[in-house]
């Protein structure tokens, strides 16, 4: 069964989800998070932090600058790049 975070979270550090988060979810500068599931909220990507999801975003997805993410599947909102790289497929 899949696992959900209830209210925002910040990721740190090396991390697998798969599940949902239903509130905002922060990748802290440095961190990488594996996720397969769905965000109910927004999501933010720091310098240097990276995001892997397979699955839905249904906020926005911000990306900082020398941040990186790789979305398989869909965002709801809006897709906002200060400089870093994101891909959807």
């Amino acid at each position: 069964m899949a696992s959900m975070i209830r209210g925002d979270h910040t990721f740190e550090g090396d991390s697998d989800f798969d599940g949902m988060i239903k509130g905002d979810a922060t990748l802290a500068a440095g961190a990488r998070l594996r996720l397969q599931g769905m965000v109910k909220g927004d999501v933010i990507v720091l310098d240097g932090a990276r995001l892997d999801l397979l699955g839905m975003v249904k906020g926005d997805l911000t990306v900082e600058q020398g941040g990186h993410a790789v979305v398989t599947g869909a965002v709801g909102g809006d897709i906002v790049n200060h400089g870093g790289t994101v891909n959807l497929n």
